[in-house]
C-alpha cells in the first residue's frame, strides 16, 4: 500500500521532531559536541534543530548506533520496550530472561 505524499511528508516531519528531541537530550544545543561524536558536521545539525532540513539517512544511523535505546521511540514514536533484539542471536532467550523466565532451567528466574 502507498502512502500519498502528505501522509509521507507527517509521518517525516514527526520524525524529525522525534530526532531533535533525542539531539536535544543528548547534547542540548551543542552541535560541536555532536559532530565530534558522530563525524556530522555542527551545520548540519544545526540545520536540522532550526528544522531546515529533515534527518539524514546517517545522522538516523549514527544515533540509533550510539544511542540504541532511542531507536524505538525516536522511529516509531513508541517506547514499546527497553530491550533491542537481534534475529541474529538467541532473541528468545533474551527476550524470556527479559520477562523473568530462566530458558535454561524451565523456571522463572530469581529477581537480583
Amino acid at each position: 500500500m502507498d502512502m500519498n505524499e502528505q501522509e509521507n511528508t507527517a509521518l517525516m516531519t514527526e520524525c524529525r521532531e522525534r530526532t531533535i528531541e533525542v539531539f536535544r537530550a543528548i547534547w542540548d544545543n551543542n552541535y560541536k559536541a555532536a559532530e565530534n561524536e558522530t563525524g556530522i558536521s555542527a551545520a548540519k545539525w544545526k540545520r536540522l534543530c532550526n528544522r531546515a532540513q529533515f534527518p539524514t539517512f546517517e545522522m538516523m544511523v549514527l544515533l540509533a548506533k550510539t544511542r540504541t535505546y532511542f531507536l524505538v521511540w525516536m522511529m516509531t514514536g513508541e517506547a514499546a520496550t527497553y530491550l533491542q533484539l537481534s534475529p541474529h542471536d538467541k532473541w528468545q532467550h533474551k527476550l524470556a530472561r527479559a520477562v523473568g523466565f530462566d530458558v535454561d532451567k524451565r523456571k522463572k528466574a530469581e529477581k537480583e
